[in-house]
Formats: C-alpha cells, sequence, structure tokens
C-alpha cells in the first residue's frame, strides 16, 4: 500500500516540487523531474515526448533531474492517479481530503478490506487497473501520424 497525500510525497515518484507559487501568478508550483518522473508525467498527459524546461537543480548522482515544469496545485490527484498506476497499483482510492492509496498485488487483501472498512465513507473514487503496464500504454507504441 502507498498513499499520497501532498505534493511533498511526489519525489519518490520522480517529481520533485521546488518552490511553491513560482509563477507570476503565484499559482503554479515549480517542479524538476527525474526520467521517472517525465515517463509518468507523458503517460498522465497522453503525450509522446514532453518537453521540459531545464532543470532548476541537479538532483543526487543516482537520479539526476532531466528538466522542470509548473503544476497547478489542483493537479495533484492527477498526477499521484498516474505515479501510483506506474509504480504497479492496480488499485487506487482518493478519499475526501485528496488523499490517494495505491494497493499492489503484493499487498495482503486484508490490508486493503480494512482500508475500505475504515474509509468507507470517505471514499470519493475508486480507480481499478486490471491491465499490464503494455496494456495501459498501448496507444505509446502506435505509430501515429499527423
Amino acid at each position: 500500500m502507498q498513499t499520497i497525500r501532498t505534493w511533498d510525497d511526489l519525489p519518490a515518484y520522480g517529481i520533485v516540487p521546488l518552490m511553491a507559487q513560482a509563477c507570476a501568478l503565484s499559482h503554479r508550483i515549480l517542479c524538476d523531474v527525474t526520467t521517472r518522473g517525465k515517463w509518468t508525467l507523458e503517460r498522465a498527459l497522453s503525450v509522446n515526448e514532453l518537453v521540459l524546461d531545464a532543470p532548476r537543480q541537479s538532483g543526487p548522482p543516482e537520479d539526476r533531474h532531466v528538466g522542470s515544469m509548473m503544476l497547478a496545485p489542483g493537479m495533484l490527484s492527477f498526477v499521484a492517479l498516474f505515479c501510483l498506476l506506474d509504480s504497479g497499483a492496480y488499485e487506487v482510492f482518493l478519499t475526501t481530503d485528496q488523499r490517494m492509496t495505491g494497493f499492489h498485488h503484493g499487498d495482503l487483501p486484508e490490508v486493503k478490506q480494512s482500508f475500505e472498512n475504515c474509509y468507507r465513507d470517505e471514499i470519493v473514487s475508486h480507480f481499478v487497473c486490471g491491465c499490464s503496464e503494455w496494456e495501459r500504454h498501448y496507444h505509446y507504441r502506435l505509430d501515429r501520424t499527423a
């Protein structure tokens, strides 16, 4: 079971928030991304190649930052869903406090059942992905012409 509650939970998935209210509108969040984060955002946004600005920080040697972009605060649950799916979750729950909780095939069924019982009245959305990663992202494997 993995849970994403805030932007500060995203670095584990390759999306590194650096500064809130970084844009001229004082609304968007400046984020650096690693290769993994870029890959997740490309799938979430359904684009073949996400063109990023230069990274603001280099990141650790084992997981360098490959670029940066601005994300809106309201995108957290959307981005979190794809982070969890791309980490292998087959089922994800969104609760009223905007928490995204993903369950993986290695999780004990009792843990998932306990979560569902405990948060029964707080579950807003329930996402199930019974397909493999390849099937989920099949349209990226097709040759597309404009």
